[in-house]
């Protein structure tokens, strides 16, 4: 008898999950079994200088909702999900190590972060006999050899995107995994008891009154909204055109929120919208669908690249911070953004719809960027910080990649951008409507 075990990372769907089907394939006996596991990890529960969570109340209520969506989807396959708490190698290592696994699978992740850990794993496993497979990535494209030779990849994303589009191949999707290995028999004891030990937080659900129900966690809700958009309202087909509108939530795909936690595959939005062009339209609409997973990709084939360079504050360029503003004044400046505050209306809107919600628009976020680096002349680190904390489609690699683009320590090679906000508001809110609504 063998027994397995799957890391649930940012992976938290039965459909296209390689981890998981690896995991299963090593079941060939009846009597061999699979651990369906989530660890939540401590440093998430760092406090941020202004007394906020890393994880913050519309993360954590997204990733519980997932969490649940996925324990109920894994029920009806005859298994079920632990949850433990603490540093990986710890809390992963004592449940392969208690219930005798010999393999442990994983999502491989781009962040330095995430990636010291695969490396504490590693190091663990190896004094214990225990095999590790890192299987993917939650990428597009398959980033099997640009993690191998990071070095290669572009600076830039228009010639990162010209060298894919040249030799485009997108590994095909697979469906969700039926009748899946039994648990091991005391593992339901087992995950009552981590249950028992994990965080109140954990378990907490916060701010679900104010948090609209487009956003609801889980591999379901993000297929619910794949097929709203493309299929029941069309609305994909003039995503172009209408993407940078602020208020009506289906001027834009909003898939962030699932493939941030990996409620769904990048891999099924696209190959969806390859349905769609075949059976209903090809335009520069759905084409751009492709264009924005693609920079998805970009900012975390950047993120292997650069590591912790792309993390801090003098960014990629190594541009060193001219700090000569009093740090308590600073601190005021980026209080008022914070709460929605400042002499600007239509950041004030994005920043309460954010406080509200845990999401902002893509338009919103370049907006309030610029302005909290430009026009506050606030550190833009502070604004990746409070993004992490709040934003329930999080992405490590596209949040801090996009915010040190902007700040003109990132990619971009025309420097920082600056935005009129006052252009911006007559361009993508001309009537108002946005502000009047989070006023």
């Amino acid at each position: 008898m063998t027994t397995s075990l799957h890391w649930f990372r940012n992976d938290l769907r039965l459909a296209d999950n390689p981890g998981l089907q690896k995991a299963i394939s090593f079941a060939i006996e009846p009597k061999d079994n699979l651990i369906c596991l989530y660890c939540h990890d401590p440093a998430l529960d760092q406090i941020l200088p202004w007394g906020a969570k890393r994880l913050g109340p519309f993360r954590q209520t997204f990733l519980r909702q997932t969490l649940d969506a996925l324990n109920e989807d894994l029920k009806k396959q005859g298994s079920f999900l632990v949850e433990v708490y603490g540093p990986a190698q710890i809390a992963v290592m004592q449940c392969a190590i208690e219930f005798g696994a010999s393999t442990i699978t994983y999502q491989a992740e781009v962040s330095p972060e995430e990636i010291n850990t695969e490396i504490a794993l590693r190091v663990e496993a190896v004094k214990h006999n225990i095999t590790l497979i890192a299987c993917d990535f939650s990428t597009l494209i398959d980033f099997h050899k640009i993690a191998m030779h990071p070095q290669t990849v572009s600076n830039v994303f228009t010639q990162f995107r010209q060298e894919i589009e040249s030799t485009l191949k997108i590994p095909n999707t697979k469906p969700a995994p039926t009748n899946l290995p039994h648990p091991p028999r005391e593992l339901a004891l087992y995950a009552v008891v981590a249950q028992n030990l994990l965080p109140k937080n954990t378990n907490e659900l916060n701010g679900t009154d104010s948090n609209p129900s487009i956003y609801l966690g889980g591999e379901r809700q993000a297929i619910k909204r794949l097929n709203h958009y493309y299929w029941k309202t069309n609305k994909v087909a003039s995503y172009f055109e209408t993407r940078n509108e602020m208020l009506d939530p289906d001027t834009a795909t909003r898939f962030s929120p699932w493939l941030a936690n990996g409620s769904i595959s990048a891999r099924t939005c696209f190959f969806e919208i390859k349905k769609y062009e075949a059976e209903v339209t090809k335009n520069k609409s759905t084409y751009w669908v492709f264009f924005e997973l693609l920079w998805r990709d970009f900012f975390k084939a950047m993120s292997l690249k650069y590591g912790t360079l792309l993390y801090r504050e003098q960014g990629l360029q190594n541009k060193k911070p001219n700090r000569s503003m009093p740090e308590r004044e600073e601190k005021t400046r980026f209080k008022s953004w914070q709460e929605g505050t400042t002499s600007e209306p239509l950041v004030n809107a994005c920043m309460r719809e954010l406080r509200a919600t845990g999401y902002m628009s893509n338009r919103g976020r370049q907006i309030v960027a610029s302005y909290l680096i430009n026009n506050l002349d606030v550190r833009w680190v502070w604004g990746a910080w409070h993004f992490e904390s709040l934003l329930i489609d999080y992405d490590a690699a596209s949040n801090w990649g996009n915010w040190a683009y902007l700040a003109g320590v990132g990619n971009d090679p025309r420097g920082n951008r600056v935005f009129n906000t006052k252009r911006q508001a007559e361009t993508y809110d001309p009537t108002g409507d946005f502000v009047r609504h989070w006023s």
